[in-house]
């Protein structure tokens, strides 16, 4: 059987893991043709001392770009140049 990359992905080890509330794990997913980020956080339950993962899914959205500001030119620019 061939492998089907849709309605599946990958978790790895988050290893540009900074802060304490970063995930443990990270990756992407994509379901039904549309990509997500996929975050997991290794918990313990408090009663029952048995690890577990909470996980968050959030839209792969393109991030937004600056656009760059072109200030106007001098008009002194538009002299020729004397070398």
């Amino acid at each position: 059987m061939a492998y089907d990359p849709h309605n599946s992905g990958d978790l790895g080890k988050n290893k540009a893991k900074t802060q304490e509330n970063h995930p443990d794990y990270s990756g992407k997913i994509t379901v039904e043709g549309k990509q997500y980020w996929l975050n997991g956080w290794l918990k313990t339950n408090k009663e029952t001392g048995e690890k577990f993962f909470s996980l968050s899914v959030k839209p792969k959205e393109p991030r937004p770009h600056k656009e760059k500001v072109y200030e106007p030119v001098d008009d002194d620019m538009d002299q020729s140049i004397p070398f």
